[in-house]
């Protein structure tokens, strides 16, 4: 009955723990790589706006720009917040995420305004001046001038736009002088304690569970038997079985038209055009979903697979080692 705790074993140590192993060192394949998360936010359809948005749509809520008005059309944000700009940023903002979650420093969320600032001097104050006076609304009654050096929420009445334009153009000067070169998104969060490090963490939970995984496997097939051979088909095959799983995890990723179809369907209940969001940002996130299930599969499939051909080689290796009985009759004859 040696059979019965090295079963034992196998069900209720080896296999979750190598699973678990297995699955964080897939995982950690895609979400230690920075470049994935880079790839997932690169597509600027994702930071554009589509034709049908209106300055009622749109609205600044950022402290350090509260020299511009709050709400503002496509035209406007598109030349005060171009995609690539933002796409920049996004991209910025992962290097701090990035720093924080290795340890390197505490997080400190911020984006750089001094690209702004200079692309609204010159030809760019023009445009961002004339379509800003565009969309601001007329003013119902008669109010008195905006003050000097500052942009007006409303086109004063009577004042034709490119009046309005022009005297939006002469107070971005003193407006861009006032705004930061770089605008804190919240407050500095500290490293919780002295060697903090999320990923690290994360890869010692891998190598944690692979060694636990490795002592349980290598001890139930001792328990198993004391034949070279029995042991080394009973730790093939009880490595090819988790292996096994992760490798469907990886091909159920892979499985990109599926798992699109999925994806598209709980993006068609989400209503993108209420908050100004049209087609091209559906498609922009589809891309990403997909571009994150390859990496995903890729992680789990390599992983799975290297696991599952060590379990085959073992059982090559084991089948191929001549039973005790074969040894003995090799002997005799």
């Amino acid at each position: 009955m040696r059979w019965l705790p090295a079963l034992l074993l196998v069900l209720l140590l080896v296999m979750p723990l190598f699973i678990g192993g297995l699955s964080a060192v897939a995982v950690s394949t895609f979400v230690l790589d920075r470049g994935w998360y880079v790839g997932f936010l690169s597509d600027e359809r994702l930071y554009d706006l589509p034709d049908a948005v209106s300055s009622a749509t749109w609205h600044l809520s950022f402290a350090g720009l509260s020299g511009f008005p709050h709400a503002m059309g496509r035209e406007a944000l598109r030349e005060l917040l171009p995609p690539a700009y933002l796409r920049d940023q996004a991209s910025a903002i992962i290097d701090q995420v990035f720093t924080y979650l290795w340890g390197r420093g505490p997080l400190d969320v911020s984006v750089d305004l001094s690209p702004v600032k200079r692309s609204l001097a010159g030809d760019g104050a023009k445009r961002f001046a004339l379509a800003l006076a565009k969309g601001l609304p007329e003013a119902s009654a008669s109010t008195a001038v905006p003050k000097r050096g500052t942009i007006p929420d409303y086109r004063p009445k009577g004042w034709t736009v490119d009046q309005t334009a022009r005297f939006i153009e002469a107070s971005l000067p003193p407006v861009l002088a006032s705004l930061p070169d770089r605008l804190e998104l919240g407050d500095t969060v500290p490293l919780p304690w002295r060697g903090f490090s999320a990923f690290g963490m994360l890869i010692g939970a891998a190598v944690v569970m692979m060694l636990l995984a490795c002592g349980a496997w290598l001890g139930s097939a001792f328990a198993f038997s004391d034949v070279p051979r029995e042991r080394l088909l009973w730790l093939g095959g009880s490595l090819l079985a988790p292996a096994l799983c992760v490798l469907a995890i990886g091909a159920a990723a892979a499985v990109s038209p599926l798992a699109l179809s999925w994806a598209r369907m709980g993006i068609s209940f989400a209503d993108f055009a209420e908050i100004g969001m049209g087609q091209g940002f559906t498609d922009a996130v589809l891309n990403a979903v997909r571009l994150s299930l390859g990496r995903v599969s890729t992680g789990f499939l390599a992983t799975g697979g290297i696991a599952a051909g060590i379990g085959i080689g073992l059982l090559v290796w084991g089948g191929s080692t001549p039973s005790s009985d074969q040894k003995d009759e090799a002997a005799a004859a």
